[in-house]
């Protein structure tokens, strides 16, 4: 008969091994939630040293470059909402020693180029793909990072895990994950220093694991709710969309909006509420915030993409019905405030 105490243990490597077969990477190291991930791979960086990141990638990023002491340094951002790499020369400096690549909500950006572009310069490069758990191909990324979201609800956690294909840069982050805790027998462990511990919890894991289960279903069904937005969304003139080949499976669907709706945009976000649907939109460009306010900084992509972007349920349990109810509300939506627009 098993202990609780080996079934606990278990439910990590369970979900650890299941998620390196899904990806295709060598090792996974699960954390509690997404500033574990980034803090942990950041606070081995000299501090003071810049770094290259999207404006508009998760909070989470932004406060952990804060807390390590590290020099952003925004890049921007075509208007389609993938990573715009022509001008990244010309803010390159001799302090800059990494670049994080974002995946802006799931939307895939090139990663050859970005590739190319770090052993150029031998710049460690990280991926974040926190906005989907599906990546086309592997980018070459000393690191990615990955949310749980998808597998979790809110209610339970927001996890998250660091993909490597390296077995010694794995030992280094779990051995730090685990914080000053030091297991050596069963009963009998031992704390060593006071860092907290990040890693993911065992209960957590299972019911993540649990959900995992079902994945490759849900982004199939993802996928096929993508495809009913394209193929009823596309020809609309109030709006443009990504590329097919670059949106990820996620649970939501990016539309942007014309520059003409810039005006009524909020009466448009509060009509699809009060209609039943549970529109979002992404953050904003983190130098725009009171926290990291910075008036000096422009980014044209990055504030143009804030700007038009909505985010349509795209959840696997959505049924065609509701799927063909959130087209027709969207479609009636700006139609009816396309009349006031903007003029610039």
């Amino acid at each position: 008969m098993q202990t609780s105490q080996y079934k606990t243990l278990s439910s990590i490597t369970l979900l650890e091994q299941a998620l390196a077969t899904h990806l295709g990477y060598q090792e996974v190291i699960l954390l509690a939630n997404l500033q574990d991930a980034y803090t942990l791979i950041l606070e081995d960086i000299a501090k003071y040293s810049a770094i290259f990141c999207s404006p508009l990638a998760p909070i989470a990023l932004h406060e952990a470059i804060y807390t390590q002491k590290l020099k952003p340094q925004y890049l921007d951002l075509k208007l389609d909402g993938t990573l715009e790499t022509r001008f990244v020369e010309k803010i390159l400096t001799e302090e800059t020693e990494t670049f994080i690549l974002s995946h802006h909500q799931g939307i895939y950006s090139d990663t050859q180029s970005i590739q190319d572009f770090t052993k150029k310069h031998q710049l460690l490069f990280i991926e974040d793909a926190s906005h989907t758990l599906h990546l086309p191909q592997k980018s070459g990324a000393t690191f990615t990072i990955f949310s749980l979201e998808e597998l979790l609800s809110a209610a339970e956690a927001q996890g998250a895990f660091i993909a490597t294909d390296s077995a010694i840069q794995a030992q280094h982050l779990r051995k730090k994950a685990q914080g000053g805790f030091k297991q050596r027998k069963l009963w009998n462990y031992d704390l060593i220093s006071h860092q907290p511990n990040k890693r993911l919890s065992p209960l957590i894991a299972k019911h993540a694991y649990q959900a995992f289960l079902e994945l490759e279903n849900n982004h199939l069904q993802m996928q096929n709710i993508h495809q009913l937005y394209f193929e009823a969304l596309s020809h609309i003139r109030l709006i443009t969309l990504p590329t097919q080949e670059a949106l990820l499976p996620q649970p939501y669907f990016p539309i942007f909006l014309t520059p003409a709706l810039f005006c009524p945009k909020e009466d448009i976000y509060l009509a699809l509420i009060e209609a039943g649907i549970s529109i979002e939109v992404g953050n904003k460009p983190i130098y725009k915030t009171t926290a990291f306010l910075d008036e000096k900084i422009s980014r044209f992509g990055v504030e143009e993409v804030y700007r038009a972007q909505f985010l349509l349920p795209a959840h696997p349990n959505m049924s065609e019905e509701d799927v063909k109810f959130v087209i027709e509300t969207v479609r009636s939506v700006l139609e009816t405030f396309a009349y006031r627009g903007c003029s610039f």
